[in-house]
């Protein structure tokens, strides 16, 4: 009787061990310049200074409502509804699979334009921020 008290004490403890591993998150590093490049270039999405300068205007410096809500740092959209993400690292990885994932190679700025990302001012803007 002692033993099979003991195997049950062993059989609770461990599937109590396995189920709080599984509902760890992962930690999400700190929402800024440095940390959003980290993740595009991880994200091997192409022309990684540009996107990033996107994110920055796109967010308001990370400071804006829609970022801050959402954790949406491009302004990126389903339908007319602004997209919801759990971190801005889910974000940069849908910029990778809506956009990057279409661009062919050449001119990026002129890919935005193609693809009617945003306004054509829109790309002149970028241009200068990038510089």
């Amino acid at each position: 009787m002692v033993i099979r008290k003991f195997i049950l004490v062993i059989m609770l403890f461990v599937c109590n061990f396995l189920y709080a591993n599984d509902s760890i998150q992962y930690e999400v590093p700190e929402l800024n310049e440095e940390n959003v490049l980290i993740q595009i270039k991880k994200h091997e999405i192409p022309h990684p200074h540009i996107v990033l300068v996107q994110s920055k205007l796109e967010s308001g410096n990370y400071k804006s409502k829609l970022t801050k809500t959402h954790n949406n740092i491009f302004g990126i959209k389903r339908g007319n509804k602004y997209k919801k993400y759990k971190n801005y690292i889910e974000c940069i990885a849908d910029y990778k699979r809506l956009i990057s994932s279409r661009y062919k190679g050449g001119d990026y700025y002129k890919f935005l334009d193609k693809i009617k990302y945003a306004e054509k001012s829109y790309t002149k803007i970028l241009k200068k921020l990038v510089k």
